[in-house]
């Protein structure tokens, strides 16, 4: 089985993100489809189960530890622009972009696993997933580094999988309530 850095490294960083998008799109789109034709609860369960591999996926990819644990001293970055920085001092671009992909399938099948909670109250709900892992890279020292700039870079990519999800599958209006003009009078 392929690693991520394989596949990306085959399509490329962009090929990779818009596959990303892509099967994130087509899970919401077969999803929305069972949804219209008569079977909500099958549409969630999938949702669900979609989620929880997701996340799977996540933790897996953010708590691997890179030595065995204990034998690193943690560390721990406040500073974004420190945070974001390779070697000479420029802006390692890999790292915050992996970040932003991860948490994109996160936002968007949350939203669909989760369709009557605010999307605004998701993305806190998935920003203080993310702080929960740097937390946990900080505590559990593996040669990880626990950091600010992944914090903002997931919850970036959490915001573009909420926006997936908005502009995929559109709320409808219930038709047995009534209009907000005609309620006013």
């Amino acid at each position: 089985m392929r690693t991520v850095y394989e596949l990306q490294g085959e399509l490329g960083i962009r090929g990779f993100y818009l596959a990303v998008v892509g099967v994130v799109g087509l899970v919401l789109v077969g999803l929305r489809m069972l949804e219209r034709r008569g079977d909500p609860a099958l549409a969630r369960t999938l949702a669900w189960v979609a989620l929880l591999i997701a996340l799977g996926g996540v933790l897996g990819a953010t708590l691997r530890p890179l030595v065995p644990f204990g034998t690193a001293d943690p560390v721990l970055i406040l500073d974004p622009i420190r945070g974001m920085e390779g070697w000479a001092g420029r802006i390692a671009w890999r790292p915050v972009i992996d970040n932003v992909g991860l948490f994109i399938p996160l936002g968007a099948l949350a939203a669909a696993a989760m369709p009557r909670v605010p999307r605004g109250a998701l993305w806190v709900l998935l920003v203080a997933l993310s702080v929960g892992i740097e937390a946990f890279q900080y505590y559990v020292p593996s040669g990880r580094v626990a950091n600010s700039a992944d914090v903002l870079a997931n919850g970036f990519g959490a915001a573009i999988g909420l926006l997936l999800h908005a502009l995929l599958t559109p709320r409808r209006r219930r038709v047995d309530a009534p209009p907000r003009a005609a309620a006013r009078r």
